[in-house]
């Protein structure tokens, strides 16, 4: 009995020993501690609530509501940062509480209140002109700054401007959006709370209680006009019936006009800035400055110092005489309704695609109104296009815009080979929905020799924001100068990537974080982008009689090789570059080339020494090769 009293003593005492040394093990890993309680609304502790954060333990509440987390990395590596931390029990609402973290910090004692799942509060308020006139069924939308969801919360206000909502406890950014109608001009704007002008500049508001008197006040804007005239480029005569459309950035506004005999218009608009065009069945569709599309178009400024605006004039080509065109439909993916006013322009590919401006529009919807973008079926027809290869670009504001193939990279996208008579039906896609209410990030593309100067800047290019799971939850595209903003990012830590036909698509250096209740603006993300070889060297010779793709020479190299390889026919072709784990490095080629036997230069001064992979694609045609880089 006594040896057995000893034996069990030993084991407490060695366990005990262990188990303190694993722990204190673990605390000696840790590099950071936030500890506290989790009550109710009552003030009562909460047990067996999962508390848990990137980079820590998963850690449960004891019977006195405490838990404790232990960093052991933080997330991006970075310093100090914003990190989400999980409060989620299943009779409660699971709460994200974004918190900044150090190295060393020992954040402790922290109070944490949990609602039960029905728990709401009525928020109210009046949103009115600067006149005092009220504002009528306008918006009032809520985002709450500590979630993960895109589900917006938002009422409308009624003839008084008078607004009733319940929401859910939280903090939250309320943003109101006000309708302005005067006659035949009307326009769209924000206000956030508390009548802050911009969402960086926005205060957040506690909801955790019934709250009223939440008002807005918009301020009054002034009416002016736009003005000019429209002409035949060619003979220079007046265009009479051309409609002018005025549509604002961002695309809050819109009105439209004709020319009457002496191609002349005026149309009347709101104090803002303004993307014009120009259309009239047999000729090119134009924006102001003779812009071919939205995303080159100059916008034309209405202020209160300066309401009239004077000479905003066209000149307008004749329609093209190619004879090909392709149709299809947009939908909505997740209703599948018909998705009206989606921009749909073909991208020519064949021409080598460096040019600053690299979109063509497409023609008039057949049989129906609209201008540039699909109908009210989701209908859309690029017609009068010229023999040539392109893919196809879909964009609307509010939706994740993408190439033809569902892909955000030019060099991945589906292409069409129109020669002739081609005439491609049922080209078909749905679009993903934006949040409504979001984070955004801005920033501008340019070549990566550098520098926002006009020779530098990459209009039109799709910027693209990335999850951690590689979904793409938003989209923007490169204004005339080069800019871009990606509105409706929701709390997290996102990759940025720009695509421009011509140029090897890139990613910003470093992940991007959103954190609402800290940083909902991140600025001055700006990506470079290497031009992509357009062409490749003919070497001249009788046509091939099969395809092949060569071993590059020198092999191993330092830092240059050729690759050589043989068309026994034209067709779209792919050269791509991959290192040792299949991530695609570069695209050496992505073009129409013609029959013939060619080579190309690699250059991987960039490259670290090791093995890399070369793959040809050639419309049926597939081959790939190894090489070997020594430096």
């Amino acid at each position: 009995m006594r040896n057995q009293f000893h034996f069990r003593f030993l084991f407490i005492v060695v366990t005990s020993l262990l188990l303190t040394m694993i722990q204190s093990s673990v605390f000696a890993q840790a590099i950071a501690f936030y500890s506290g309680n989790v009550k109710n609304t009552d003030n009562q502790p909460i047990e067996n609530v999962t508390v848990s954060a990137q980079g820590t333990n998963s850690d449960t509440t004891n019977s006195n509501g405490e838990f404790l987390l232990q960093f052991t990395e933080l997330p991006n590596a970075d310093s100090s940062i914003y990190t989400t931390i999980t409060f989620a029990h299943p009779e409660y609402q699971t709460l994200y509480k974004n918190v900044q973290i150090s190295e060393g910090d020992s954040l402790a004692n922290q109070g944490i209140t949990l609602f039960p799942p029905s728990q709401t509060f009525n928020v109210t308020g009046n949103v009115k002109f600067e006149d005092a006139q009220p504002v009528m069924y306008g918006e009032i939308s809520f985002l709450n700054v500590n979630g993960y969801s895109t589900e917006n919360l938002y009422v409308s206000t009624d003839e008084q401007g008078n607004y009733s909502i319940d929401v859910p406890p939280g903090s939250y950014y309320i943003r109101s959006k006000a309708l302005y109608r005067q006659e035949t001009a009307w326009a769209y704007r924000y206000l956030y709370y508390d009548n802050a002008m911009t969402l960086q500049d926005a205060d957040i508001m506690e909801v955790n209680s019934d709250t009223s008197d939440i008002n807005f006040v918009h301020n009054n804007l002034q009416v002016g006009s736009i003005s000019g005239n429209v002409i035949d480029v060619a003979d220079l005569s007046p265009l009479e019936g051309v409609e002018i459309s005025t549509t604002s950035n961002p695309k809050l506004d819109s009105s439209f006009v004709g020319t009457d005999s002496s191609g002349d218009y005026s149309v009347d608009v709101f104090e803002g800035e303004y993307l014009l065009f120009a259309y009239k069945t047999g000729y090119e569709v134009l924006f102001f400055n003779q812009a071919p599309t939205i995303f080159d178009a100059t916008p034309v400024v209405v202020s209160p110092d300066n309401l009239n605006i004077t000479g905003v004039d066209f000149s307008l080509p004749a329609q093209g005489t190619g004879t090909n065109s392709i149709s299809g439909f947009v939908y909505d993916g997740e209703t599948s309704d018909p998705l009206p006013d989606v921009y749909v322009y073909a991208l020519p590919l064949s021409t080598g695609g460096n040019g600053n401006s690299s979109i063509l529009k497409n023609g008039k919807s057949s049989g129906d109104g609209e201008i540039l973008k699909t109908d009210n079926n989701g209908a859309y027809t690029l017609g009068k296009l010229s023999d040539g290869v392109y893919t196809i670009l879909f964009y609307r504001v509010d939706y994740v815009s993408i190439f033809y193939g569902g892909t955000f990279s030019w060099e991945t996208a589906n292409v069409f080979n129109l020669t002739g008579n081609t005439n491609l039906t049922n080209i078909n896609i749905s679009l993903a929905k934006m949040s409504g209410f979001g984070g955004e990030i801005t920033g501008s593309v340019s070549t990566s020799d550098g520098g926002d100067t006009p020779a530098n800047i990459l209009t039109s290019s799709l910027v693209s924001v990335s999850n951690s799971s590689n979904d793409v939850v938003a989209t923007a595209i490169t204004d005339y100068n080069g800019k871009y903003l990606v509105p409706s990012v929701m709390n997290g830590v996102y990759t940025i990537k720009a695509s421009h036909i011509g140029y090897i698509t890139n990613e910003y250096s470093q992940p991007v974080q959103i954190d609402l209740s800290n940083n909902p603006v991140v600025k001055n993300i700006d990506i470079g982008l290497k031009s992509s070889p357009s062409s490749v060297t003919d070497n001249g010779g009788q046509t091939p009689e099969t395809f092949n793709l060569y071993q590059n020479y020198p092999n191993p190299f330092n830092p240059t090789t050729k690759i050589e390889f043989d068309l026994a026919k034209a067709q779209y072709v792919s050269l791509r570059i991959y290192d040792i784990l299949g991530k695609e490095i570069t695209t050496l080629v992505n073009s129409f080339v013609r029959a013939g036997n060619y080579s190309i230069e690699f250059d991987a001064s960039d490259l670290a020494s090791g093995i890399y992979f070369y793959e040809l694609n050639a419309g049926s045609f597939h081959q790939m090769r190894k090489m070997i880089l020594l430096k």
